[in-house]
């Protein structure tokens, strides 16, 4: 997404639990869940006061941005 996007662009995540297989057994690792991308930059960041949300929501990219191709006709 950073590459399509832009370096300001950073994903919002929500902490998650999965299964990993070791020599001892089953343990429990952390798995990080990508749930939405917000665009921050230096203009985003609040100045002061009170911050009710920081950032701006990015649009998924679209597959011509994807494979960075376009058929012509």
């Amino acid at each position: 997404m950073r590459r399509i996007r832009g370096e300001h662009v950073y994903p919002i995540f929500k902490l998650h639990s999965a299964a990993m297989k070791t020599r001892f057994g089953i343990k429990q690792r952390p798995d990080f869940a990508i749930v939405d991308w917000t665009l921050l930059g230096p203009e985003q960041l609040p100045s002061s006061g009170e911050v009710k949300a920081i950032g701006a929501p990015v649009a998924p990219p679209t597959a011509a941005e994807i494979i960075d191709d376009q058929i012509p006709f």
